[in-house]
């Protein structure tokens, strides 16, 4: 009998046992909207649906004691400290307005806070390392590595924005960011079962885990052994890219491009004018202007009357063909020049046009984030074999005389706006 006792004691405190659940609501945050705290129901709205759901339901169920509520937000690391310090005590309060307002907690429960502000090196670098599908990861974790520190306005933002139009801040956005900005609850209850059998009627809890635990693997926060593991030479292996491929960190170009283009000098003087510049060859374009007027300046004894072209073949020192250039040129233009003097000036019988050549040099910028439209300041110098004949200034003047003259000095400055059109797209 006392054996018997002794069995069924056991029997008794082995159906009956204490277990402890962890409840956990992710609820997703805007990085910007109206208010900071704005919820993201198009991110897993129906995880977090069915938790908000699990915590009504938690109130229902009877045989179940809150033991303690941790209420937690994290903060993407872009921005400035104090603005991610605010926007973190923005989130929690508003998880914990949410879960109050569904679950009764009595005064006897532990509450505690966990502000969570995700550094680049300590949690996107890992993660980033850690994950080979990651698209661009080579590019992402040289740039993070390696671009401008949070003093201020992350610079960080800005350049994974621009690098490459935009690709390598979408990778982060979509597959980090948007999962980081978050806040939330963990509750954790004490609930009595027997044996194995659980209770199986609808108010029923159980253990969940995040309503992003699919991708828990991506996105969970590292441990400081991780981070650790995670060194400086660690990252700078990783990120070491050759020639080649550092050219693919900016907006790609194409090696076959045409720009057209227009100095905005010549219009100030009523000169029309319109140039093709096409990019043939890495450091290497070849540019066509062309320049006509027909007009007098008010007055028939002031003029600039022209038509001329100076085709040139440039090199630039980048090879994307932006930046500073030299280029080399031909020049042709008809003339017809009075400037309110006693002479006219006009090339001979209005058949010997001047003739010559001179280099420039010049630099290139972009107006626009894709570098579509661009700035284009040049000058330049040359040599010309003139022939040409002077009037008197006046409504007819007769014929003053012939002349021949080699010319010496300007013979370009432009300031050119830009619109170029790719051709063909790099591999």
């Amino acid at each position: 009998m006392v054996l018997v006792a002794i069995l069924s004691f056991y029997s008794v405190e082995a159906e009956e046992r204490i277990v402890e659940h962890r409840l956990v609501v992710d609820i997703p945050f805007f990085l910007a909207g109206g208010r900071e705290g704005d919820i993201r129901y198009d991110i897993d709205s129906i995880g977090l649906v069915n938790s908000l759901r699990d915590i009504e339901l938690l109130n229902q169920d009877k045989s179940s004691t809150i033991k303690s509520v941790e209420f937690y937000s994290s903060v993407s690391p872009e921005g400035t400290v104090r603005f991610n310090k605010q926007l973190g005590k923005m989130r929690i309060l508003t998880a914990e307005n949410i879960v109050r307002q569904r679950l009764n907690i009595a005064e006897s429960v532990a509450i505690t806070y966990d502000e969570r502000y995700i550094p680049w090196h300590d949690y996107l670098l890992p993660a980033i390392k850690a994950d080979s599908t990651v698209p661009y990861r080579k590019e992402l974790l040289k740039l993070i590595y390696r671009a401008p520190g949070t003093k201020g306005p992350d610079k960080r933002r800005v350049a994974l924005k621009r690098t490459m139009n935009g690709k390598l801040w979408n990778v982060v956005k979509e597959r980090y960011f948007d999962y980081i900005r978050k806040g939330g609850a963990i509750v954790t209850v004490e609930r009595t079962v027997y044996g194995d059998i659980t209770p199986t009627n609808s108010n029923a809890i159980v253990a969940l885990q995040s309503v992003h635990a699919a991708k828990a693997a991506a996105f969970s926060f590292p441990s400081a052994d991780e981070v650790a593991k995670t060194t400086s030479s660690d990252v700078k292996s990783e990120v070491t890219l050759d020639e080649k491929r550092k050219q693919e960190l900016k907006p790609k170009r194409s090696d076959l491009a045409i720009s057209v283009k227009t100095n905005i000098l010549g219009w100030g003087l009523a000169i029309m004018n319109i140039a093709a510049e096409i990019d043939f060859a890495k450091h290497w374009s070849f540019s066509l202007p062309i320049y006509y007027s027909a007009h007098n300046y008010f007055t028939p004894t002031i003029k600039f009357r022209t038509l001329a072209t100076q085709p040139e073949l440039r090199y630039w020192f980048k090879e994307d063909n932006s930046g500073f250039f030299a280029g080399a040129h031909f020049g042709v233009a008809s003339y017809n020049i009075a400037v309110d003097g006693n002479l006219r000036y006009q090339d001979h019988n209005g058949t010997t046009p001047a003739l010559g050549g001179g280099i420039s040099v010049g630099y290139r910028m972009p107006l626009s984030k894709n570098e579509k439209w661009n700035i284009e300041f040049v000058v330049g110098a040359g040599v010309y074999k003139l022939r040409y004949d002077t009037f008197y200034n006046v409504k007819n003047g007769r014929l003053a005389g012939t002349h021949s003259k080699t010319y010496w000095g300007i013979d370009n400055a432009a300031i050119n706006i830009s619109y170029r059109f790719d051709l063909k797209k790099q591999k």
